[in-house]
């Protein structure tokens, strides 16, 4: 049977390819005036941006084009920085405004970063340790221009630095080149042009940042900058209607339950796109029914091939009885799918997704041995040609159509919330705390492909006492946000099954029965009661009212569709952010209380 090599279908013109600095000031030559970004219900041009930046520039000292951390809120000053220091030749390394401090110092010791931009503001007290800190001045004179030696970049260059947890448990650093969002801003299926308008959103350290803001950019479109933590149905509604955003990303658990609570946010888009994790077909199905305008791309890719690696457009009559599709390759892309000898499938076979072309990523920056044995150079080429491609881990087949099917992945790895995780990982953290002798993590829904949160079952040692709160407390001050198991569990032993492994089924199936409390009373109030019945349908069980939500398996996307329900119920809007600081049912049906007679009252003026 022939081979199957799945050729990139478009692929710019390499003569063509251009930087993201290089791309973005050609836009601001041809129309200075027009908007770059949107903030607050203030339009920045492209003219604005890059004067901006062009007063930041000066202030940055690079050596030798090692990265340069940036730790900044979300605004214009923050993109203004970013891409001064891609002027500097320089890649720029994101660190999420959330992140601990550890985080932070070991992203930026891989990384090879030897300073760290700031505003002045969102810089605390614990980060004034963090190597070569210098506060950014917006308004500094431009004719100051004491900077280091500036190199202009190349398309093939470091553009990003992505922060990642690799396979073994052991964070990553990968460095994505100017050409890998550079093809996805040019690929003519995603078509993106200068009418497009996005909405960043998604965390500053992930590769959807890159989507979400440069790819537009790249085009001569602009992006409103979300002001915000949690995106709820209302934000995006007001983004499409008051802002004009037609063009938007969502992880597949985001867009599942804007779906299920308010289809109508996303009305008026022409183009949404999917991604992170496997997408549900009857929630695309019911969009492709209520929403007929809306294009639907299925979006599939990790973050070393930048992005996207193949994208499919949902048509009308796709298919929703079975897993969809993840499409073709995206411009300059190409696909090979593997045996474990990384020889070429038979057609019809499954086998390992291997990516190759401009979108690959230059590696993994402190780890050359992950580098070399993830990112080979095999002779899968014409004739035996090199080629160099990136082991994704992931198993997929060709169908008749010639489209790619995602079929499951190689090792532990999963998605919560869109951010990769290792359960190896957090094991490894929660394993240093004091009292701690072993420590299991599973991610939950356990028989499902995309993953809520994270639930760890720890044993101690003999006289040892660590609480749930301190196991929660030590993973936070060394992980991001979605590493925090929602859930701890102290056992005296773990179970095992019949060959002698952890028997994870076991343990979820006894923290569901921990967890089973007794239903509402009856004499709850109608907040009470009104809260408790969703939350019940979300979680699949009742929460005590005076009991906190997330040690109860609620996440911050159950925050999320609990004020879309509410607000579809009884009309009161809730911010997510209120809810996440509640913490309990009693809590948040405090909250419903008193917005809803600040709002009767509001009524009778």
């Amino acid at each position: 049977m022939e081979h199957i090599n799945l050729s990139a279908l478009y692929g710019p013109d390499v003569a063509q390819v251009s930087t993201v600095c290089q791309a973005i000031r050609d836009q601001g030559s041809r129309a200075p005036d027009s908007p770059a970004l949107v903030w607050r219900d203030e339009e920045i041009s492209y003219e604005a941006l890059i004067a901006r930046a062009d007063r930041i520039r000066p202030q940055i000292h690079v050596a030798d084009r090692s990265p340069v951390a940036v730790r900044m809120e979300r605004g214009p000053l923050l993109v203004a920085t970013l891409f001064a220091v891609l002027e500097t030749g320089a890649p720029y390394l994101a660190l999420a405004p959330d992140w601990p401090v550890q985080r932070c110092r070991q992203a930026m010791a891989q990384a090879g970063a030897q300073i760290c931009l700031h505003d002045g503001s969102s810089v605390g007290s614990a980060f004034q340790d963090l190597p070569g800190l210098i506060l950014i001045d917006p308004d500094r004179d431009m004719l100051d221009t004491s900077s280091g030696s500036i190199q202009t970049p190349a398309p093939g260059d470091g553009c990003a630095v992505f922060y990642t947890s690799g396979s073994t448990g052991t964070p990553k650093s990968v460095l994505s080149p100017h050409a890998g969002i550079f093809r996805i801003a040019h690929d003519p299926t995603l078509a993106y042009d200068r009418t497009t308008r996005t909405l960043q959103a998604a965390p500053l350290g992930w590769d959807a940042f890159s989507l979400e803001l440069w790819a537009p950019l790249l085009r001569g479109g602009s992006c409103l900058l979300y002001d915000g933590a949690y995106l709820s149905p209302q934000d995006v509604r007001a983004a499409v209607q008051k802002y004009g955003v037609n063009t938007l990303w969502l992880t597949s658990s985001l867009f599942s339950a804007f779906i299920d609570d308010d289809p109508g946010c996303l009305q008026g888009l022409r183009l949404l796109m999917i991604g992170g994790e496997r997408l549900s077909p009857r929630h695309v199905a019911r969009c492709l029914k209520l929403l007929p305008d809306v294009r639907l791309i299925n979006g599939y890719g990790p973050v070393e091939a930048t992005v996207f690696v193949s994208a499919y457009d949902i048509p009308d009559g796709a298919d929703t009885e079975q897993d969809l599709s993840i499409g073709t390759p995206v411009a300059g892309t190409t696909v090979y799918l593997l045996d474990g000898d990384y020889r070429i499938t038979k057609a019809g076979e499954p086998g390992q997704v291997a990516a190759a072309g401009a979108g690959l990523a230059l590696g993994y920056l402190g780890d050359s041995e992950a580098t070399q044995r993830l990112f080979p150079v095999l002779p899968l080429g014409s004739g035996g040609a090199p080629v160099r491609v990136y082991l994704t881990g992931d198993i997929g087949r060709v169908e008749k159509d010639g489209t790619l099917t995602f079929l499951g992945r190689l090792d532990r790895q999963v998605k919560i919330r869109g951010a990769r995780v290792d359960p190896i990982e957090v094991e490894r953290v929660i394993e240093k705390i004091a009292g701690v002798s072993r420590a299991v993590v599973v991610p939950l829904p356990l028989d499902t492909a995309n993953k809520e949160c994270l639930a760890a079952f720890c044993t101690t040692e003999t006289g040892a006492t660590p609480t749930e709160a301190e196991i929660r407390s030590g993973v936070a001050e060394a992980l991001p946000p979605a590493c925090v198991p929602l859930s701890v569990r102290l056992l005296t032993v773990l179970p095992l099954t019949a060959t002698g492994k952890v028997d994870t089924r076991q343990l979820v199936a006894d923290l569901r029965g921990e967890s089973e409390p007794a239903p509402p009373a009856e004499t709850a109030t109608g907040h009470m009661k009104l809260v408790q019945e969703l939350l019940t349908s979300l979680l699949g069980h009742a929460v005590p009212d005076e009991e906190d939500l997330f040690l109860a398996g609620a996440t911050s996307l159950t925050a999320i569709r609990l004020a879309a329900q509410l607000q579809n119920a009884c009309g009161v809007h809730l911010s997510v952010a209120k809810i996440m600081s509640s913490r309990t049912p009693a809590g948040v049906a405090q909250l419903l209380a008193n917005a809803g007679r600040a709002q009767a009252a509001a009524g009778s003026i």
